[in-house]
């Protein structure tokens, strides 16, 4: 249900400190609250909901300026370029914590050029925001895949027709264990594709991107990865006489070899590519997450099975400039356990909430009092809550204070 501007701000602090001290290596309840709260986002909500660098993005087109857009509406505009169109919400929200990481690894990757990242395919295309992309940026704001503590250096491409590749063989050097290549079950059913040219092209091709020789004799699978698509392609007569498959598939075009999962046949001076799947296939396959969301699987389920060996974390817990601030870690559980949050940084205008009942007045309440912050301790936390979840799983609900009459509580 849509709500007034001001309280629209506060949904989007609560939120958003409930999901930033805590990370996990499953479905994060941040996100599924997110999604539960608001049908309808802008990209002045996501903007507010902003949490790291302002991306600066920079275009091949002459005389046009890069652009700073704020993380979260950098993620709904390339969520709307490169994701599935009318994808099922885990597919979408999957996406999204996929493109922040890939954002956040390589922010610095156009520093010569002046700007961050570019929106061609050498980064993440942009497209205007749409509805569902920026629900999907909303629900999953600050959440990024993580490796040893960092945002993770990872790739996604859009269909792996039933295998996903290992960054190593596409990238020789590029050396990642959670990119290796696994079986993707949702492809039974696509159909392949085929590419032809005549040597002389391919030849052409090959010349354009730095191959030597005038005379190409035949086009042939040298070598395949584990994962069966072809590793290194022989061109005999050219020098080099063999290439790596992703090289040869740019050089061709990546729009016409549309994948390195492909067969080569001959018929005279004409050679047939037949192939599945579209791009590098390492990492995401946006297609299999559009389908393995549609058969139910959630955004950390699909998660694991693409990258398996990250985690989900976020990147702040900067309460700074927010209007709500939630602890929904356990720290406060243990005496000598630290703040969840720098609360000298806390507006002595926000409103302070608390998820741990181990004791009526938590440190991280008595703190944020003392700083003259308005506190909700933790059992009105949960008296407030119940009543929403019953109606929302679709049982007969209550009301706050008919729980707090009920209720038998000792600290």
């Amino acid at each position: 249900m849509p709500v007034p501007s001001r309280m629209h701000t506060q949904a989007l602090a609560l939120v958003v400190l409930l999901a930033a001290a805590l990370a996990v290596p499953g479905s994060h309840p941040a996100a599924a609250a997110r999604a539960w709260q608001v049908t309808e986002v802008s990209e002045a909500d996501l903007a507010r909901l902003s949490r790291g660098p302002v991306i600066r993005v920079g275009f091949q087109t002459r005389g046009r300026e890069p652009i700073a857009l704020p993380l979260e509406v950098y993620v709904a505009q390339v969520l709307s370029a490169e994701g599935e169109p009318n994808a099922a919400d885990g597919a979408a929200q999957s996406l999204a914590v996929a493109i922040r990481t890939y954002a956040l690894f390589n922010i610095s990757r156009h520093q010569r050029d002046g700007y961050d990242l570019c929106a061609t395919t050498h980064c993440q295309v942009l497209r205007g925001s749409s509805a569902a992309s920026r629900r999907a940026a909303y629900a999953t704001a600050g959440l990024v895949l993580s490796y040893h503590g960092a945002p993770a250096d990872l790739y996604y491409s859009a269909s792996c027709g039933g295998h996903t590749e290992r960054a190593a063989d596409v990238w020789p050097g590029v050396s990642l264990p959670y990119l290796d290549a696994v079986e993707d079950d949702v492809h039974a059913d696509d159909a392949t594709w085929t590419f032809e040219r005549s040597l002389d092209d391919i030849r052409g091709a090959m010349a354009r991107a730095g191959v030597r020789g005038r005379r190409l004799d035949d086009v042939v699978v040298e070598t395949r990865t584990a994962s069966g698509r072809v590793g290194r392609v022989g061109l005999p007569g050219l020098e080099p006489a063999s290439m790596n498959s992703n090289e040869f598939r740019l050089a061709l075009g990546p729009t016409e070899l549309r994948s390195t999962a492909f067969t080569v046949t001959r018929s005279g001076d004409r050679l047939t590519f037949t192939g599945r799947g579209y791009g590098h296939g390492v990492g995401m396959c946006v297609i299999g997450a559009g389908r393995r969301a549609r058969r139910g699987e959630s955004t950390a389920d699909i998660l694991k099975a693409y990258y398996p060996g990250l985690k989900i974390s976020v990147g702040s817990t900067d309460p700074t400039g927010f209007d709500v601030v939630v602890n929904a870690t356990p720290l406060g559980m243990k005496e000598g356990d630290p703040l969840p949050v720098d609360v000298s940084r806390i507006s002595p205008a926000a409103f302070v909430g608390e998820v741990v009942m181990k004791q009526e007045i938590t440190p991280f309440l008595a703190a944020a009092r003392e700083r003259g912050c308005a506190i909700q301790i933790g059992t009105d936390m949960l008296f407030e809550q119940i009543p929403a979840y019953l109606e929302f799983f679709g049982f007969r609900t209550t009301t706050p204070d008919e729980l707090r009459t009920i209720a038998q509580i000792s600290y």
